[in-house]
């Protein structure tokens, strides 16, 4: 765990170095793509976790998650813009539980994002600075073999971004995109299609949770 987060933490940190291959570049509309990787901290779902599994398996407090992202920016003036964000993350556990049974768990949170976005320009650099919100949704699947069965779990809530993004050029309109992220989900208890909650020893399930990632892509300019 003390790795990822370094690792992340120095990616982070060339975000800014990241842009210094741009000559210069005015804002514009564009549309991005990517992936990225988050260490994401979801007390509530280890703690279930912690419950079912067997003591000599447990989670850390930040597990790595992947995400996948698209985004249209649409500029305002020089410096303001608005970027409309999508981004599908998920994380999938494979617990063996105190029965010595093996159960598949795992969570995918769909966060449909519109952010503000602040662009610094000028003669070798081209960065970008974003936050917002949004309302997204998750759910949570557990998939027991000895039922053969998926049970999944479901619920909504308000989001929040921040993002650094830096950018290198390859040709006037296409550019590399990588930067670093951090979230707040606030989308609470997960609950059945007939409204019961996911819950272990009476604790309830709730998909709140705070990451901070890096991302990497393409993004292009008109």
């Amino acid at each position: 765990m003390k790795t990822g987060i370094t690792i992340i933490l120095l990616l982070c940190c060339s975000v800014f170095g990241y842009a210094q291959n741009i000559i210069e570049k005015k804002n514009s509309f564009a549309v991005a793509g990517g992936m990225g990787v988050h260490l994401v901290a979801m007390p509530s779902l280890n703690e279930y976790i912690h419950l079912l599994a067997t003591s000599a398996q447990q989670v850390n407090t930040f597990a790595t998650a992947v995400g996948f992202f698209a985004d249209v920016e649409i500029p305002v003036s020089e410096q303001w813009g608005i970027k409309l964000e999508h981004e599908y993350l998920f994380k999938t556990y494979s617990i063996v539980t105190t029965y010595d049974v093996t159960y598949t768990i795992g969570y995918a949170v769909q966060s449909p994002t519109i952010m503000a976005q602040y662009c610094l320009s000028g003669k070798g650099y081209f960065l970008k600075l974003n936050g917002g919100g949004g309302w997204h949704s998750g759910n949570v699947t557990i998939s027991n073999p000895l039922s053969g069965n998926d049970s999944v779990y479901s619920t909504s809530g308000p989001g929040f971004k921040f993002e650094a993004v830096g950018q290198t050029e390859f040709d006037e309109h296409l550019f590399g995109y990588i930067s670093g992220t951090l979230d707040a989900q606030a989308l609470g208890k997960v609950k059945s299609t007939r409204g019961g909650e996911l819950s272990r020893s009476g604790k309830s399930v709730a998909l709140n949770y705070f990451s901070a990632g890096v991302r990497f892509g393409l993004i292009y300019y008109w």
